[in-house]
């Protein structure tokens, strides 16, 4: 569907500030029903036709894998306020997958990936592949951080000579494994469960890296204070509309009309 001159013209003003949707994206999300185009006089609207639904892209790899994993032990969790869609054409995508054998594996937390607005850039990525990755990785897209880097009841004791050591066989620098296992999170900034173990969340570590020479256990499901967490946080009492977060949000619909936005925000917890 190709949008006129006078219609892009009272779209424009809203998209910078939604989505970030080009000219094409729209007309293509229109043509493939992903949004629907309402015009009154002076006026126009694209509502999208599944407010909470967040669109994935898959680029190569294990599609159909992951596709089954996240629909079977992720979507029902989040149902029925919020769904992952997988889509043909990733570029129109929320979540874009990239699968590269030299990279390692990441997501973006929450919302932060609507803020990667080069569509040909990955919001999350895997350079291997089994259950438990793709459930960690999903849990990041949801909203969950790092288990070992909650501060509500974490009794992790780091030996950080072993530690960096650790991390320097992993190809990590001490600056990154300060940042994404030392350092915790700020109690003020979350909004989640006391530390868990058995969390899908936590990194598996050797007992040499830790004071008690315990490490932590190697987790490849959902705990259930996961699963809890993750259903109570996206309830009906927690939905709210126009409230801005110091926490991760994910934004689970839009609506662009008149140059105005309304969003229809999700908090998640732990972050």
């Amino acid at each position: 569907m190709m949008l006129t001159d006078k219609v892009w013209k009272l779209l424009e003003p809203a998209t910078t500030i939604g989505e970030g949707l080009t000219r094409k994206e729209i007309e293509e999300s229109l043509q493939k029903g992903y949004y629907k185009l309402f015009t009154h006089k002076d006026s126009a609207c694209i509502i999208s036709q599944n407010e909470n639904s967040i669109r994935i892209g898959l680029g190569g790899g294990k599609m159909e894998e992951v596709k089954k994993i996240v629909e079977k032990r992720i979507n029902p969790l989040i149902s029925p306020h919020l769904k992952f869609n997988f889509v043909d054409d990733k570029d129109l995508a929320v979540i874009r997958i990239q699968f590269n054998e030299l990279g390692g594996c990441s997501s973006k937390i929450g919302s932060q990936a609507k803020q990667v607005t080069d569509r040909s850039l990955p919001t999350m990525q895997f350079a291997w592949f089994d259950v438990g990755t793709v459930l960690h990785e999903f849990g990041h897209a949801v909203g969950l951080i790092h288990e070992h880097q909650n501060p509500k009841g974490n009794d992790i004791e780091w030996d950080k000579t072993e530690l960096y050591k650790w991390g320097n066989d992993q190809g990590w620098g001490r600056d990154k494994v300060d940042e994404q296992i030392i350092n915790r999170m700020k109690l003020n900034s979350i909004n989640g469960s006391e530390y868990d173990p058995k969390s899908i969340m936590l990194y598996f570590y050797p007992p040499k890296v830790t004071t008690n020479k315990k490490g932590t256990s190697q987790n490849l499901v959902l705990s259930d204070t996961d699963k809890n967490t993750i259903k109570d946080q996206y309830g009906d009492s927690n939905m709210t509309t126009g409230q801005t977060f110091s926490t991760s949000l994910i934004i689970t619909g839009v609506l662009i009309c008149i140059g105005v936005i309304f969003v229809l925000y999700k908090l998640k917890t732990r972050k």
